[in-house]
């Protein structure tokens, strides 16, 4: 069992990196680099997430940003913070 100190730092961790505009280079392929760096800017302008930006802006639905953005493959954490568990 993880102490609450660990837990609050995956917590924080996770919602780094759901929150990151760095993220949005999953998309490139997707929608091309200017409509991926458009969609980073609206979320930064609008201070809303990546997901909602690109939902919200019509470039991908929902269920494809959850399926071409995975903040666990995509990001910088550390292995361990991968894990589901």
């Amino acid at each position: 069992m993880k102490s609450p100190a660990r837990q609050s730092l995956a917590s924080r961790r996770s919602t780094s990196a759901n929150e990151s505009l760095m993220l949005v280079t999953a998309l490139s392929p997707i929608n091309g680099y200017d409509k991926a760096s458009a969609i980073a800017y609206q979320a930064l302008d609008q201070n809303t997430t990546l997901r909602d930006s690109a939902v919200n802006g019509g470039f991908v639905s929902a269920d494809e940003f959850d399926r071409i953005v995975d903040p666990k493959r995509d990001s910088l954490l550390p292995p361990d913070s991968r894990s589901n568990g």
